[in-house]
């Protein structure tokens, strides 16, 4: 294992690694950066490419080699970080003289999300309990040719249809209960947590499945239209983004990534050729999820839903997004409640939207003159304090 790290840091210079993921400029014989990890203003982040290692002498105070970066960037276990150096340098790990019982535990459930995706995959495109997902999606002009790409499935209206299935593949109940995919209910019983619902598998960027969200195809229903796994060892949503997998290979050659908030959004988006297309959970996007896109794009294109939410999470986003040196788009749809929807109703004017993206700036006044549109003095004093904290930076 000694001699796997040694090769891993003999072969891909620290330099080059960390400045892939963050911008670099040359201080002396190191070279330094705001550093990824904590907030500030001053770059604290050193990397010495003599000693192949990095410090942040910030309040944060981490440090490491190549390794120790990429596990606190991706959230990773050792072994998992090491194994994706080894893959990139070339190098095959032939064994390990310990065990992690984290990556063991992330692996399980890793396998367990596959099954799932497989079942529900199997439920949607080969049964008859799938049908009407399958009316569903052709309502939204989904083709099975994109479902099945996006690994779309249906969840059954049964209680515990996916319990049974993997109790026979010899998974315990526990271990459904960690993954998210069962619920506690009264007297110590369990349930599916996804019922009669369309099912998006959600993916990192190397393609495990680590998490789902599910849909019901009654949108007059009581209950919640969309319900989310919950947050797992695999599953953090404040670092994830739906579609990321497909997307990754388009963002960076295309140095531009799509940030919608649903999924039919990304679908619809990739479907009519828009494959750079993410979208975030909810309408919060984190600073993890730009420091997470970062290592494909500098540019960032928001497309978030047309109303006072969209607007918030894009104003909150664009502090964080200057931080850490992205140029940012705002594409103004304002002749539809989403990207979706857009695409339906007129896709040469969703098109011109992105085409006349706006820059951050002209959002910002934009997004102040619709919350105070008055012309009195009290109303222009509230527009100052929303606009001149970002034109002063």
């Amino acid at each position: 294992m000694n001699d796997t790290v040694s090769e891993v840091k003999k072969r891909i210079d620290i330099v080059d690694f960390i400045g892939s993921f963050i911008s670099l400029k040359r201080s002396g014989r190191n070279f330094k950066a705001i550093c990824p990890f904590h907030q500030e203003k001053t770059p604290s982040f050193v990397v010495s490419p003599e000693r192949q290692i990095w410090h942040c002498f910030g309040s944060c105070s981490e440090g490491g080699d190549i390794i120790k970066f990429l596990m606190k960037w991706e959230n990773l276990t050792f072994y998992e970080a090491l194994k994706e150096l080894a893959d990139k340098a070339g190098i095959k790990i032939k064994s390990t003289p310990f065990e992690d019982r984290v990556w063991k535990k992330k692996e399980r459930i890793i396998k367990l999300n596959t099954l799932t995706a497989d079942y529900f995959s199997y439920v949607l495109q080969d049964s008859k309990y799938g049908n009407k997902a399958v009316d569903y999606l052709k309502s939204r002009n989904i083709n099975l040719k994109i479902a099945k790409k996006f690994n779309l499935g249906y969840a059954p209206n049964s209680w515990d249809s996916l319990y049974n299935f993997l109790s026979k593949k010899k998974f315990e109940k526990e271990e459904l209960f960690e993954a998210g995919l069962i619920v506690s209910g009264k007297s110590q019983s369990y349930y599916d947590r996804f019922r009669g619902r369309i099912i998006f598998p959600i993916s990192d960027a190397r393609g495990n499945i680590i998490a789902f969200s599910g849909r019901l195809l009654d949108d007059e229903a009581k209950e919640a239209k969309y319900i989310n796994s919950p947050e797992t060892p695999v599953y953090h949503k404040r670092e994830s983004l739906y579609g990321i997998n497909l997307a990754k290979d388009k963002i960076r050659k295309e140095n531009n990534v799509y940030i919608v908030e649903g999924e039919f959004d990304v679908i619809s988006m990739y479907q009519k050729g828009f494959e750079n297309s993410v979208a975030i959970k909810g309408s919060a996007f984190t600073r993890d999820q730009l420091m997470y896109l970062k290592r494909y794009t500098n540019t960032l294109t928001l497309a978030l839903d047309a109303d006072a939410s969209g607007e918030e999470a894009m104003k909150r986003a664009l502090e964080d997004a200057e931080n850490l040196e992205f140029e940012v788009k705002i594409a103004i749809i304002d002749f539809a409640k989403d990207p979706d929807e857009a695409i339906k109703k007129d896709f040469e004017a969703f098109k011109k939207a992105l085409k006349n993206s706006i820059s951050i700036y002209d959002f910002i006044i934009s997004y102040a003159q619709k919350r105070h549109p008055d012309t009195d003095a009290f109303s222009k004093k509230k527009i100052a304090d929303i606009v001149i904290p970002f034109i002063e930076k």
